[in-house]
């Protein structure tokens, strides 16, 4: 019926009082359930799954939180949907659009995505990326060195697992310590003194703020000696308090 050089690059249809006819090219005919391989009937008013809203790219939630994933698709019905995670199948195709998780954890973090289908065919979500914040403890055990006056020092923050990465604030005796000539705070968080003199002397300890969930978290104290001929930097951070 019609030259089959054309029929690879253009789409025809035929309307009869009932039914259209279509002949896709291959590479349209793949979004097709079951229909890729030859011309086919559908009744005219027959319409295949579209999404009237893409998920956004990536989304935040608190961990504890109920987390509800919708699949916004409309199309002939019925329509069936399956959820993807990661890459692997989470349901089965069903009248279910939605997909939820009471609580999230960690492990929830990943890409979700969902396939819709109906007779006519099929077509997949874009991915969404779940990240999960969360906050736990100073986890690093007891350190100590020495070091004489004059030279300096490295206090490395203690590690902490949380998402997104905290804030971390350095004090002193309960006071904040600033950057200056001698002391000063990279970008991995470590505290540096540049040259130690007897004014160091005191207690050290870090506060680190998740700025997602809005938790804060301090180690427990570090305590910096200073003897007649050297100070001692003695450090305990074996687990963390909650303020």
């Amino acid at each position: 019926m019609f030259d089959s050089g054309v029929t690879e690059s253009l789409l025809f249809c035929y309307t009869s009082r009932r039914f259209t006819v279509f002949l896709f090219p291959a590479c349209s005919c793949a979004l097709l359930h079951n229909h890729a391989l030859f011309p086919f009937l559908l009744p005219v008013d027959d319409v295949p799954p579209y999404f009237k809203m893409e998920p956004p790219q990536t989304q935040v939630h608190l961990e504890g939180n109920r987390l509800v994933l919708t699949c916004m698709a409309e199309g002939s019905w019925p329509l069936e949907f399956k959820w993807i995670y990661n890459g692997t199948e989470l349901t089965r195709f069903s009248l279910e659009y939605r997909y939820l998780i009471p609580s999230l954890d960690r492990s929830h973090a990943g890409h979700y995505r969902c396939i819709v289908r109906n007779r006519v065919g099929a077509i997949m979500q874009c991915s969404t990326e779940v990240q999960v914040a969360y906050m736990g403890g100073f986890v690093e055990g007891e350190r100590s060195q020495t070091v004489s006056q004059g030279e300096g020092a490295l206090i490395q923050v203690p590690r902490i697992h949380s998402f997104p990465r905290p804030q971390i604030t350095w004090f002193r005796d309960g006071r904040k310590i600033p950057s200056s000539s001698r002391m000063a705070i990279t970008l991995d968080n470590t505290l540096v003194i540049l040259s130690s003199v007897a004014p160091d002397a005191g207690r050290y300890y870090a506060q680190a703020v998740n700025d997602k969930n809005g938790e804060n978290k301090t180690s427990l104290d570090s305590a910096l000696y200073w003897p007649a001929l050297h100070f001692c930097l003695l450090c305990f951070l074996p687990s963390a308090q909650q303020i």
